[in-house]
């Protein structure tokens, strides 16, 4: 494995030089905006790598479930401002707690059984990506059922005019909304490996593990993101059915 120094991340930094002289030359005018994302990404790394640091020293579960319902809480309200609706938090915790004990719990639990079962390297790392993941599709689901229900008014207040329950006015757009939270993860399946070297397994393939060997790792990742993407879209088309209609039955405004 290769040791890297504080040159190397010092000559890593210099390629950030590439993409702002290019926007200069080009007039994209997006200079000052590559500056700030990545000075925000630089400040988030440093602090998970002292986070990660933190969680590698443990010795007990207490010490890896409080990490990971850090992130829990972190990836929430992520959640909840990307959706910005009363009452939403509940289901977004939701959503994502379920999809980190069902994915993350069957991956270590099950698949990779390690000894102790609570290693903190395991379960962070699988924690932290099944978050993102649950969080990006339990938004796109969220938003495309809330905004289908909204501006298709008139037909849902029709079915329920016509003896509908909520669940049945709202069938077709729920549907919609979770083709459109699950699609794009599954695209990312449908190409992952001859047609995109994935970047968890480009990862540990530089760390000088077997290919085949990180084969499995890759492939355990692929269908635990994947299972995310179903649960969390499921749990978050669910809230948003449940917020959009008050108990007569009727459809409210959100």
């Amino acid at each position: 494995m290769l040791d890297l120094t504080p040159l190397d991340a010092i000559l890593a930094l210099a390629l950030l030089a590439i993409p702002i002289a290019l926007s200069a030359w080009q007039s994209i005018g997006i200079e000052l905006s590559l500056l700030i994302s990545f000075g925000r990404s630089l400040l988030q790394l440093i602090v998970l790598a002292y986070l990660l640091a933190f969680a590698w020293s443990l010795t007990n579960a207490w010490g890896m479930l409080l990490v990971l319902g850090l992130l829990w809480i972190v990836s929430t309200q992520l959640l909840t401002n990307r959706l910005e609706l009363a009452g939403i938090r509940l289901w977004a915790g939701m959503a994502l707690l379920v999809s980190l004990l069902v994915t993350v719990g069957y991956g270590v639990l099950v698949v990779l059984r390690p000894e102790p079962w609570y290693l903190p390297q395991l379960w962070v790392p699988l924690g932290s990506a099944v978050l993102a993941q649950g969080v990006n599709s339990g938004a796109i689901a969220a938003n495309h059922l809330t905004r289908s229900l909204q501006q298709n008014r008139g037909d849902v207040e029709m079915h329920l005019s016509l003896g509908a329950t909520p669940a049945q006015a709202a069938n077709h757009y729920r549907r919609a909304s979770l083709r459109a939270g699950i699609l794009p993860n599954l695209g990312t399946v449908a190409i992952a490996g001859l047609g995109s070297l994935p970047l968890f397994m480009g990862g540990i393939l530089a760390s000088g593990i077997d290919p085949l060997e990180a084969v499995v790792w890759e492939l355990l990742l692929i269908l635990m993101l994947l299972c995310t993407s179903v649960i969390s879209a499921v749990v978050m088309a669910t809230g948003i059915e449940k917020l959009s209609f008050n108990t007569a039955a009727q459809l409210k405004e959100l």
